[in-house]
């Protein structure tokens, strides 16, 4: 018999079929399971089995959109648990339809520039909340006052984002954290973590932390919805995919709601680690939603204040230079055009730009040529920056200013990281762009924030920083690690970092205080 052509209007009656009769709340409830035994943390044996034992191994980009299938196609409420086996039926209709990818299909894919799909492809597999401690630390930095106000900074970000969240941003994340972190409901004598009930946030207030109890009505406005309102928004969103063989590909809600209410107070997180992305980095787009692209300008004097004081922590005050040293009569009129913090090592001047730059929703969805081209443009902008301030140091026009003519390195900080940016794909596009200028090029990096952090602790190891960029820019893809896998194993964070992220979690409640229920969870069998 001839095997029938693949359709998505097909596929998604199979997964309605499939997943209709399933218990919502148990669905979600082995998701979170799946996902606990993914990353090695004490779970069911069963669990850890099941999912050793799985291929192809179960990502968290597939555990959620699992997670978003259950809540899309179940009635809700019944009798019939997910099990293992409906499990893995899930996962295969999934795979199969990621075996479709669209932009594989086209014939002429073979011929076109690869670099959006390769920059969706990779960029839906990663893990969402990166290392919990320097994602805390980071946000600390950012939204938070325990980082003072730049020179340069016209308005109060952290003010601002209080005002919008309607409480502290370090309330928030607490709560973010208590949320993720109580377990109520249980599988047999595991319990799991991100099931919360409203009940226990009253009953245990003494014992969240300040704010947690009295914010909770409004954190769960803010990061929760119902399995309807799930539906509803994934339907009517702005980021919903139009072509239904996208749809695997569209932006999951789950980023932005990750509690989902299951009625009567019950909360559940099919994943907690996108509780705890949605509280630190998300923050971010708390801002965007409210004031759209008003707020970049301002959020990008911040975000460029937080890299200085990172690189000026690690290095040293003495041999890092930033902009805002520059009398403002010059910055009206500089010389050329200029980086915002700078290195001086003794082997090269490091140039650093700061861009609160991230890759949008529709890039990761469809890989589309012309997005991937306004995000190449948008990178390439910033290098060329690089390479101008760099040619203008070397004619000795910054000498005055700080920065003597000598060799020159460079590296741009985004907000959000860009996947394979600095793979040859993407750096061949970049220069295609950059040097249409006459200004000459120079070796450099491009790393989200949380990477330039970590690259700052290996200068804390006793690397210095202009040495760790000429080495990694030697290498073909310009990795990062990279040859410094080894050295940032177990420990990654900047010591600053480490200082905030840590001071914010001691305001936390211990695992132990929040692991033991004071009433029935809903629970769900493997």
């Amino acid at each position: 018999m001839p095997t029938r052509p693949f359709s998505a209007r097909r596929q998604s009656q199979l997964l309605g079929e499939l997943l209709r009769p399933i218990d919502v709340s148990s669905g979600l409830l082995f998701c979170n399971h799946v996902l606990l035994a993914r990353r090695g943390l004490p779970c069911d044996p069963r669990i850890a089995a099941y999912v050793q034992s799985h291929a192809p191994p179960l990502s968290p980009f597939l555990v959620h959109c699992a997670a978003r299938q259950v809540l899309l196609k179940s009635l809700g409420e019944s009798n019939r648990p997910m099990t293992s086996e409906t499990f893995s039926a899930l996962i295969a209709l999934l795979w199969e339809q990621l075996d479709h990818d669209p932009a594989m299909q086209d014939p002429a894919w073979k011929e076109s520039d690869p670099t959006g799909w390769a920059i969706r492809y990779v960029g839906l597999q990663g893990e969402t909340a990166g290392i919990l401690l320097q994602g805390f630390g980071l946000a600390v930095g950012l939204f938070t006052d325990s980082l003072g106000r730049g020179p340069d900074e016209a308005a109060d970000i952290p003010a601002r984002l209080q005002a919008c969240l309607r409480m502290h941003p370090s309330v928030f994340m607490r709560t973010g954290f208590v949320a993720g972190a109580v377990r109520t409901a249980t599988n047999g004598a595991v319990k799991l973590p991100g099931t919360i009930t409203t009940e226990v946030v009253e009953q245990w207030a003494g014992r969240l932390g300040d704010g947690v109890s009295e914010n909770w009505n409004r954190f769960v406005e803010l990061t929760s919805c119902t399995p309807r309102e799930f539906g509803q928004i994934s339907r009517h969103s702005g980021h919903a995919a139009e072509d239904m063989r996208y749809d695997l590909f569209s932006f999951n809600v789950l980023r932005s709601r990750p509690l989902i209410d299951l009625g009567d107070g019950h909360f559940v997180a099919p994943d907690p680690h996108l509780v705890y992305a949605r509280v630190a980095a998300g923050m971010y787009y708390d801002l965007l939603d409210s004031d759209g692209e008003h707020f970049t300008r301002p959020f990008g004097y911040r975000f460029a204040h937080l890299v200085h004081n990172l690189t000026a922590s690690a290095c040293g005050t003495g041999r890092v230079w930033a902009d805002t040293s520059v009398p403002r009569a010059v910055r009206s009129t500089p010389p050329s055009r200029h980086v915002d913090v700078a290195y001086i090592g003794d082997s090269a001047t490091v140039l650093i730009e700061c861009k609160s730059l991230r890759p949008s929703t529709k890039l990761l969805m469809l890989g589309d040529p012309l997005d991937a081209e306004a995000m190449v443009a948008r990178v390439a902008g910033a290098v060329q920056q690089l390479y101008e301030h760099a040619e203008a140091i070397r004619a000795h026009k910054w000498s005055s200013y700080g920065l003597a003519a000598r060799d020159c390195v460079g590296v741009v900080v985004t907000y959000g990281n860009i996947p394979t940016v600095n793979g040859t794909l993407f750096r061949r596009r970049v220069a295609q762009v950059a040097t249409t200028n006459s200004a000459p090029s120079i070796p450099y990096l491009v790393l989200s924030l949380p990477l330039f952090d970590s690259l700052l602790r290996l200068v804390e190891h006793g690397n210095a920083l202009d040495d760790v960029v000429h080495s990694l820019t030697n290498d073909d893809d310009a990795a990062f690690p990279g040859r410094y896998e080894q050295d940032l194993w177990l420990d990654a964070i900047s010591e600053i970092t480490r200082r905030r992220g840590q001071a914010f979690l001691d305001t936390l409640p211990s695992e132990e205080s929040v692991s033991e229920p004071s009433g029935n969870g809903r629970g769900s069998s493997a």
